[in-house]
């Protein structure tokens, strides 16, 4: 089943499908076209020629944590952003952070699965009691049914994910080159780790590290026991224990 917010690609152009209900959406908010490039790069804390290449063709489609980024933003309703369906304005108050309640139109109830330490010698912690009783849940726009979030300890990724943070993952999502994901290995104990993937070739996994303070390396396929697309990462008033 392909998620909610997979980011997969849509047929090429002069511009990808994303790119251009981005920039319908900028128009409507009064932005004008020499400030789109900048504040959307701004908005979203990528490159310059990153977004020039949403807009150029090069790149195929948005990332979802970058549409919701820019949903949140500027109101408009993540769904009509990502998928066409629906109206600009129908769900902007959906943003609000803290927002705990449940609707049909793809904000639910993720939940949180487990504890990961961040960095090279990360590992997981599962939970040791049935979800729901114990872990709660972080408010989040998808319709991905099996999105959970994983809190993060540790600072090795401050300040782009903080301690005590919620990582919100999309099992069922295409990954992408370029993507951040969360990998499971199957070592014992196993570690838990956010990178960036790169590519699979001859057997491994090319990943990138975030903190550039640490190196890039490569992982054998079958160490992996799961790479899970991260869309986001959620504050801890998000956060509910009910």
């Amino acid at each position: 089943m392909q998620a909610y917010l997979s980011g997969a690609p849509v047929k090429s152009g002069s511009m990808n499908e994303h790119a251009e209900r981005v920039r319908q959406l900028l128009v409507a908010r009064g932005v004008k076209d020499r400030s789109m490039k900048p504040e959307l790069a701004r908005v979203c804390d990528i490159s310059y020629q990153s977004v020039q290449g949403w807009f150029d063709g090069s790149t195929k489609s948005i990332t979802a944590k970058n549409l919701a980024k820019i949903a949140k933003h500027w109101n408009a309703d993540l769904a009509w952003l990502t998928t066409g369906r629906g109206d600009m304005d129908t769900v902007a108050a959906l943003f609000e952070e803290g927002a705990t309640y449940q609707i049909n139109n793809g904000v639910r109830e993720v939940p949180v699965v487990g504890k990961a330490e961040l960095g090279p010698d990360g590992f997981w912690s599962e939970t040791e009691h049935p979800v729901g009783n114990g872990d709660g849940f972080v408010s989040w726009p998808t319709t991905d049914p099996n999105a959970y979030a994983v809190e993060a300890n540790g600072d090795s990724m401050a300040p782009r994910i903080k301690h005590k943070e919620f990582i919100i993952v999309e099992p069922n999502a295409e990954i992408l080159p370029g993507d951040e994901v969360l990998l499971k290995t199957r070592e014992e104990p196993p570690r838990c780790m956010v990178k960036v993937y790169q590519y699979t070739r001859d057997g491994r996994h090319h990943l990138a590290n975030i903190n550039t303070e640490y190196e890039d390396f490569k992982l054998e396929v079958e160490l992996v026991e799961k790479m899970h697309l991260v869309v986001g990462h959620a504050k801890r008033s998000m956060h509910r224990h009910e």
